[in-house]
């Protein structure tokens, strides 16, 4: 009945809430798919609003899949001038953006280094290598202080075999995201969004 599952979820959530370090995923483990994406939704519901990949989910296997990767990720922070890839890093994660801004940057010839894009509030990084299975193909800065959310690879793996529809929709966008990284590496130097000089 619906009143015992408002019950319930009101229950998870304020125990979670209170005693996350018991291990989310062990105790959502034994609810019902339904409940416990509903559950998912309202914990991570500031992660879930920001992100946009998220927040595009519309039927009940996209809003699956964001949780099976929501449950996974791990908060991470970022200094100014911070890297958090190198390239010929190994691509272990998939970085959301909170807040602040990434710079992507790329050597040409391994020469001249260019600016190819930037990363900010609701945007994510390091899905290109993800997708293509390669090292790091580009440098990836903090030009602010960050708040970023990572997801192991495995995750985004298994997410994909588990709930196909939605995992096509991601390769689809990762394919459109890879073409348009490698055009950037192409175009003249883009200039930052905090430095407009």
């Amino acid at each position: 009945p619906s009143h015992v599952k408002v019950k319930a979820l009101d229950a998870y959530s304020y125990y979670l809430k209170r005693k996350s370090s018991f291990g989310e995923a062990y105790i959502l483990d034994g609810l019902p798919e339904e409940l416990k994406t509903k559950l998912v939704y309202e914990l991570y519901f500031r992660e879930i609003k920001d992100i946009t990949l998220f927040a595009q989910a519309r039927t009940y296997a996209e809003r699956q899949f964001v949780v099976r990767i929501v449950q996974n990720i791990k908060p991470q922070r970022a200094v100014r001038g911070e890297s958090i890839f190198r390239a010929g890093d190994i691509a272990k994660n998939v970085v959301f953006v909170m807040s602040g801004v990434i710079r992507i940057s790329t050597l040409v010839d391994d020469t001249q280094e260019v600016v190819v894009g930037y990363c900010s509030k609701g945007g994510f990084f390091g899905e290109i290598e993800y997708h293509k299975k390669t090292l790091r193909i580009a440098d990836y800065k903090a030009v602010l202080n960050c708040s970023l959310l990572s997801v192991p690879t495995h995750v985004l793996d298994s997410a994909c075999e588990e709930f196909p529809e939605a995992g096509a929709m991601l390769k689809r966008l990762l394919d459109y995201r890879s073409d348009n990284f490698q055009k950037a590496v192409k175009m003249p130097p883009i200039r930052s969004p905090t430095n407009p000089s």
